[in-house]
């Protein structure tokens, strides 16, 4: 890799390290910081080099286009399996969209309350961008997210869809197999066109995210 490209990861870096520093603490800009300095942001641990990677890619896949090609460059990563349910007119760059009609940029017409095509613990990350009509936090999805693995899930909190799993204790979600990793307003990240289901525009200062780890 050239010179000039790797000034560009610094660069981005940098940034997040800035935006973290700030106090606009979100999922991406903590996996960018895990991945650079090697210590969970969180909790102060230090971590493997499996987990800087798996940090890296979640960063790179939805953040930062040129930590983007830095990250897809390396064999280790590029076999990370995203999955992006109920898609809907919100498909994400690099991850499966899944939905229950085809649109565009839709990857998989699946039901994700029923059995997903996917082999079990073989999902590294689960997103869910204002989740209606279903609980995105049900046994097919906990069947293909892997140990350890994230599920990140966005909304309004008048959606109760979103809003019970957002309000719902940790004791409740640890019972459901899910330590929360953190809550609070939605990354910028997630804030790109998001509609109702009848195709509304959803004001993105209304939305609310929650991060989990399946345990």
């Amino acid at each position: 890799m050239t010179k000039k490209f790797m000034d560009k990861v610094q660069d981005s870096v940098e940034f997040a390290g800035k935006w973290v520093y700030n106090g606009l603490t979100g999922g991406l800009a903590s996996d960018i910081y895990n991945s650079a300095i090697g210590v969970d942001l969180l909790t102060g641990q230090k971590l493997s080099a499996t987990e800087r990677v798996i940090s890296g890619a979640s960063a790179a896949l939805f953040f930062s286009p040129v930590l983007e090609e830095f990250v897809l460059t390396s064999n280790t990563v590029k076999s990370m399996r995203v999955l992006n349910i109920g898609s809907g007119t919100n498909p994400i760059r690099g991850a499966i969209n899944i939905n229950n009609v085809m649109k565009d940029g839709v990857d998989l017409v699946a039901d994700v309350t029923k059995k997903l095509p996917f082999d079990t613990g073989s999902i590294d990350s689960i997103i869910s961008i204002n989740p209606y009509g279903y609980n995105p936090l049900n046994a097919a999805t906990n069947t293909v997210l892997k140990e350890g693995g994230t599920f990140t899930i966005v909304g309004q909190t008048w959606n109760k869809y979103f809003n019970n799993i957002y309000k719902a204790s940790s004791e409740a979600l640890k019972q459901m197999g899910y330590e929360v990793v953190s809550r609070g307003a939605a990354s910028d990240a997630y804030k790109f066109g998001t509609q109702t289901t009848n195709g509304n525009p959803i004001d993105p200062d209304t939305l609310f995210q929650i991060i989990l780890r399946k345990i």
